[in-house]
């Protein structure tokens, strides 16, 4: 993964969605994280919100740590099938796609493969991706496999971003990096790491 080629991708991190999700707070921690490196290093942030008007907007301070970034509210389970977002996306000219988010087996594996057969290097972030039943991320991640789709954690996509410990990049993303140290246990624990 390079920072020049990456665009990170959240899907569906929304109020009324990511309660009912397994280890929910782990993975908004990391999808936090990851939001915030990209920001500093001016890496495209995209977020998917699904049906928002049953399930709600993306939580706050997800998008507060994503700075200036595009929604694309969907109604498809896959982001690639909504109408003209495979070509906003294809506009930011970056062919690796790096995504987080929920649920896994559907909305996640769908944009993954949809993503993947237009040509795009497709990254899932295992420790960043989940389901309401922790079975069906393995799964996801088996049939991704099969598809060709790359499967990494957090802090491999941060240092491949990076690259060197003596760049300014990374001595302002190393205190974001040490949040991952932290296990904060609720939402609002989360909402202060990040506040």
């Amino acid at each position: 993964m390079s920072s020049s080629s990456s665009l990170l991708l959240v899907i569906d991190a929304q109020k009324k969605l990511m309660p009912a999700i397994h280890n929910s707070v782990s993975i908004l921690h990391r999808s936090a994280v990851l939001l915030d490196v990209a920001r500093r290093m001016a890496i495209p942030r995209v977020i998917s919100e699904h049906c928002s008007n049953k399930i709600g907007c993306t939580l706050p301070f997800i998008s507060s740590v994503a700075g200036e970034h595009q929604i694309i509210d969907k109604t498809h389970f896959s982001v690639a099938d909504e109408p003209n977002a495979m070509k906003d996306i294809a506009a930011y000219g970056k062919r690796q796609l790096i995504i987080v988010g929920a649920e896994a087996h559907i909305c996640v594996l769908q944009t993954a493969m949809g993503f993947a057969s237009e040509g795009f290097e497709v990254f899932l972030v295992k420790d960043a991706i989940g389901s309401r039943n922790p079975d069906h991320v393995d799964e996801a991640i088996q049939r991704a496999a099969l598809s060709g789709i790359h499967t990494v954690n957090t802090e491999m996509v941060i240092f491949e971003w990076l690259q060197r410990a003596d760049s300014e990049q990374f001595k302002q993303s190393l205190p974001v990096i040490k949040r991952l140290s932290s296990s904060p246990d609720s939402l609002e624990a989360l909402e202060l790491l990040f506040g």
